[in-house]
């Protein structure tokens, strides 16, 4: 990264430089101990827009580590210090990042695409929301004027305008881009098609989502009780947005389909769905080296993340860390297996989540079961193929 352009470079060459300035502006670290990132300065806080800490710097700390506001030892974020040093929003948001269990470097990774690692096109797009995004700051709003009438004076639509607030975005980007290409000399098609060519844009962007989706649904097998000295282990997360919390749910059963343990947790919100689920995951195997069994099959209904886990295999993605933490716990096991079920085969498990608003943060049962998930259980175990 640091590598300079000659005179006599190539033309690859000098193509290869000026994309690493596009990742030096996109990068963002994942926190592992905290060690490699400074405080300030540095992109850190896993956000796609404004990265960096803004609070101000305090005298003596310019240079000082992320890694001061972790406790090495028991993994835990010092809450205390963060509130002390930083603004309280930016406090806030750095609880929100999972800490990771196990010894892990920190990483720079790209946060635009879903596996971290930088593509061209990735790029390119960022290249684009870069300049579109200045362009449409307070500095800029005289210029912006005829494109906000323009957009305001749309016949949109009451429904979408309530229940689809998405296209608006895709018609404020195809303005935009109407008029770099009228700008540029290429053609463009006229504003009353803008309506229109936005939604066309949603719904490519949505429909293949959705095919996978249902594809992948008809690949997951029936729900199976394990062989004779297995256990099954079963995870869910969910969001509560107004609580700005997670719940974690699991459910750990023998061979014949009886619980052995049952845990509702209620923590702080992460910053994407998928590392709600893989948290949910890590507690769930911690769970079981607490109860001490020794053959377990891990189900989780997110398949990136069961196949994430299965093939073994680290990425820059921001869950990845904690992924690695599950795979770090699974030496402790025997056997360990992981499988995606269908969030069907995973109902007492999310029942165990939408309990944990309702209690105490964490609630842990052994060989017993709250009164408000027995009907779903005894209905999960009347459906087990054993």
């Amino acid at each position: 990264m640091q590598a300079k352009i000659p005179n006599t470079a190539s033309y690859a060459w000098k193509s290869i430089i000026r994309g690493r300035e596009v990742i030096r502006k996109g990068a963002q670290w994942r926190i592992g101990d905290g060690h490699s990132v400074k405080i300030w300065g540095d992109r850190w806080i896993p956000k796609k827009n404004n990265p960096r800490i803004i609070s101000p710097i305090l005298h003596g700390q310019a240079h000082a580590r992320v890694s001061c506001f972790i406790d090495q030892h028991q993994r835990i974020g010092k809450d205390d210090l963060q509130e002390h040093m930083l603004y309280e929003f930016e406090a806030n948001l750095i609880r929100k990042i999972p800490l990771c269990k196990s010894q892990q470097r920190d990483v720079l990774i790209w946060p635009f695409t879903p596996d971290g690692e930088y593509s061209v096109k990735s790029g390119y797009k960022f290249l684009q929301n870069e300049v579109l995004r200045q362009q449409l700051c307070p500095s800029n709003t005289d210029t912006l004027k005829p494109l906000w009438t323009t957009l305001w004076s749309l016949d949109v639509p009451g429904k979408i305008q309530k229940n689809e607030p998405e296209i608006i975005w895709w018609v404020v980007w195809d303005l935009w881009n109407r008029r770099n290409n009228i700008r540029l000399g290429k053609s463009s098609y006229n504003l009353s098609q803008l309506l229109e060519k936005a939604v066309e844009r949603r719904l490519e962007a949505t429909a293949p989502h959705q095919t996978r989706n249902v594809a992948a649904a008809a690949r997951v097998g029936s729900c199976t009780a394990p062989d004779l000295s297995w256990y099954k282990i079963n995870f869910d997360g969910a969001i509560f947005e107004e609580e700005d919390k997670t719940g974690l749910g699991v459910v750990i059963r023998n061979s014949e389909g009886l619980v052995m343990a049952l845990l509702s947790q209620l923590i702080s919100l992460p910053y994407s769905i998928i590392e709600v689920e893989t948290l949910a995951a890590r507690r769930a195997l911690e769970l079981a080296v607490e109860i001490g069994i020794d053959r377990v099959i891990l189900e989780g209904d997110l398949a990136v993340l069961m196949q994430t886990l299965k093939t073994g295999t680290s990425s820059l993605a921001q869950f990845s860390r904690i992924a690695n933490d599950i795979l770090f716990l699974a030496s402790y096991f025997s056997d360990v297996k992981f499988s995606h079920v269908s969030r069907f085969c995973n109902k007492v498990a999310h029942s165990l989540v939408r309990w944990a608003p309702l209690s105490s943060p964490l609630s842990v049962w052994r060989e017993d079961i709250p009164l408000d998930v027995e009907p779903v259980f005894m209905a999960d175990l009347l459906s087990l193929a054993v």
